[in-house]
C-alpha cells in the first residue's frame, strides 16, 4: 500500500519525533510513502483499476501510480456539534 502524502511527513499535526517513530512503525509494516506529492486528477476504469496523476510538490515533476483501489482523504475538521 502507498501513501501520498502532500506535506513533508505524516501527521504534522504530531510532535516530529513522534511522527517520524509513527512513520517508522508503518514502514515495518509495509507501507510506502510518497511525501510531498500531490495527486492532480485520476481515472477509474473498474475492472483494469486506477491510474493516478501525481506531481512532485518541491520539483513540479509528474509521476504516475496504478493501483486495484484508491482511499482518498482531504483533511480533517473537528466535530463539535453538541459540545
Amino acid at each position: 500500500m502507498t501513501v501520498i502524502q502532500h506535506t513533508d511527513r505524516i501527521c504534522p499535526f504530531l510532535d516530529v519525533e513522534v511522527g517520524k517513530a509513527f512513520s517508522n512503525l508503518l514502514k515495518k509494516q509495509g507501507l510506502k510513502f510518497l511525501f510531498n506529492t500531490k495527486v492532480k486528477n485520476g481515472v477509474n476504469s473498474k475492472e483494469k483499476g486506477v491510474l493516478i496523476n501525481l506531481e512532485d510538490t518541491v520539483t513540479g515533476a509528474p509521476s504516475k501510480i496504478e493501483t486495484d483501489v484508491a482511499l482518498i482523504s482531504i483533511g480533517r475538521h473537528a466535530f463539535t456539534g453538541g459540545l
